[in-house]
Order: C-alpha cells, then sequence, then structure tokens
C-alpha cells in the first residue's frame, strides 16, 4: 500500500543518513557522500508520492533537509559531522554510538519492535557522556511515562530505579532545548524542585525529541555522584544521537498505524497480505512447496 511504501522509504533514509555520518566519523568522505545521496533518493522517491502541494513541505523538514546540508558540506570538503573536540578517543566512542543505533534501527526494521533500538540508542548516549542512567520519557501536556531506562552496568532499570525529575524531562520537551545540569543541587532554578531533591541528582540533562515540529518527549540523563558530566561537546554528541532516537520512534508509530487498526488494535488485511507475500516467497526461494 501507499502508507507501507512511504514506511519503508522513510526507514531507507533514515538509516542511509545513519550510516552517512558512520563514514564521516571514519574519515571515508567519499563514502559518506554516496550514502548521503542514497538518502536524499529515498526521501525525493517518498515526496514523489505524496500531493504535489505537500512535496517541498515534506523534503524541508528540518530533519530532512539537514541531509543536504551535510552533502553539500562534505562536496565542499569541509567536516560533515563535528566530532567532539577533535579528539581521536571522542571520534571512536561517537563512531561506535553511531553503530549501536545504527543496529537497533536494522533490529526494528527485521523485528517491528522499537524496544531494542531504544536501550541501544539509550545505552550509546550513556558511554557517551558517562552517566548512571538513562531515560526515554515521553510527554502529553502535563503527564510524564517512562518509556524505556537503562543503567551504565548495561541492563535495563529495575521498577524502582525507573524515576526520572519530572520538571526537568518536562522543562526540555515543553521549551524544545536542550536542559544542561553541571550540578542540579546549586542550580538556582531546579535545586528546589522536588524530584530534584528526592532522587538526589547531580549531574543531568535532557534533550527533548523532537521530530518536524513535534515534540514527542525527551531523553533525560542523570547521574547522583558526579559533577559536570556533560560538557558543551558531550551534550552536542548526545543531541545527534537523541535525533535519531526521535525519528526511530515516529517511524515505528507510523508503522503501527498502517499495520493496525486504529480501534482494535488488531493487524490490517494489508499487513496480513504482505505477511503471506512474504512467507511465499520465502518457501519459493528455498524449494518448499506452497
Amino acid at each position: 500500500s501507499p502508507a507501507d511504501r512511504r514506511a519503508a522509504g522513510e526507514s531507507t533514509w533514515q538509516v542511509r543518513s545513519l550510516q552517512g555520518e558512520v563514514a564521516a566519523a571514519r574519515g571515508d568522505g567519499q563514502e559518506a557522500a554516496h550514502l548521503l545521496e542514497q538518502a536524499r533518493a529515498a526521501q525525493s522517491a517518498v515526496a514523489a508520492r505524496l500531493p504535489e502541494d505537500l512535496r517541498e513541505c515534506y523534503l524541508q523538514a528540518p530533519r530532512r533537509r539537514a541531509v543536504t546540508e551535510r552533502l553539500l558540506r562534505i562536496r565542499e570538503g569541509t567536516q560533515v559531522l563535528r566530532v567532539p573536540g577533535g579528539r581521536a578517543v571522542s571520534a571512536t566512542r561517537l563512531l561506535a554510538a553511531f553503530r549501536s543505533i545504527l543496529q537497533g534501527i536494522r533490529s526494528l526494521e527485521r523485528h517491528g519492535s522499537l524496544a531494542p533500538l531504544l536501550d541501544y540508542a539509550l545505552d550509546a548516549m550513556i558511554r557517551q557522556g558517562g552517566a548512571r542512567r538513562g531515560m526515554v520519557v515521553l510527554t502529553d501536556l502535563d503527564e510524564v511515562r517512562v518509556e524505556r531506562g537503562r543503567h551504565l552496568e548495561g541492563r535495563s532499570l529495575r521498577p524502582e530505579e525507573m524515576q526520572v525529575s519530572r520538571t526537568i524531562a518536562l522543562k526540555a520537551a515543553r521549551e524544545g532545548r536542550t536542559i544542561v545540569l553541571a550540578d542540579a543541587t546549586t542550580d538556582e532554578e531546579f535545586s528546589r524542585a522536588g524530584s530534584v531533591v528526592a532522587l538526589g541528582i547531580r549531574s543531568a540533562i535532557a534533550i527533548p525529541l523532537v521530530v518536524e515540529g513535534r515534540t514527542l518527549g525527551s531523553i533525560y540523563l542523570d547521574d547522583p555522584q558526579r559533577v559536570g558530566l556533560f560538557a558543551a561537546d558531550t551534550a552536542e554528541a548526545i543531541e545527534v544521537l537523541a535525533g535519531h532516537a526521535a525519528l526511530a520512534i515516529a517511524h515505528a508509530r507510523l508503522v503501527e498505524r498502517v499495520t493496525r487498526d486504529g480501534l482494535t488494535g488488531a493487524y490490517t488485511h494489508g499487513f496480513f497480505q504482505e505477511q503471506l507475500h512474504r512467507a511465499v516467497a520465502l518457501a519459493r526461494r528455498h524449494g518448499r512447496s506452497c
């Protein structure tokens, strides 16, 4: 169906864009440009299926336009991806982070589950910043819901650990900007917030999850012991990773809408047809009877 093809096109340009950033961080400008060209082509293919009056709006959305801007910069011989501090160790860490998220996107494509991708993304951001905890926080007006949570030890947070500073997470989502606290206990605005006091938060960062002007929530990381974890270069790297997490969440929601009935939650007829066609094709490829 047209909706299925659009979902596939959205997934393709996101993956190619991320692969291009990995190549850029590795210093392979030629491969980065090639992959970004593929990302742009996938965007154009999606736009071509839209009504004519919506095509330009689709292509000029900030996340999609950024692909073209990065491609122009690499063609001009400038740095496509700003690696924090320009240090080799930072480049290595960031490259590993991109690979983690790319692995998560591929898992999303294969299995249709958003959870593994969010875990990959949170683990990458926690490693980048050195935080104790990281959470995906979805917001709806004044409601805050922790979708996923990960620990520095590489495990999911236990239920009693899934506590977030509602004040910090909501402020980032409402204002659409990153909130960085070097030491929340001495911060003039947040030190008296009940959640900050109760959780004993020191370093904290919250990055809004924004897709095409719509805020889904925020990425929240904190540490109860160390201060000053999220310097400007570290925060910038985490913002890049959070941007890809936001796109993945939006993509998963799109896939959910086109494969399940909005009223009953049951899989649609089109989804079953697609699965049947895939099963028949797989059986024929292996010489089995259908």
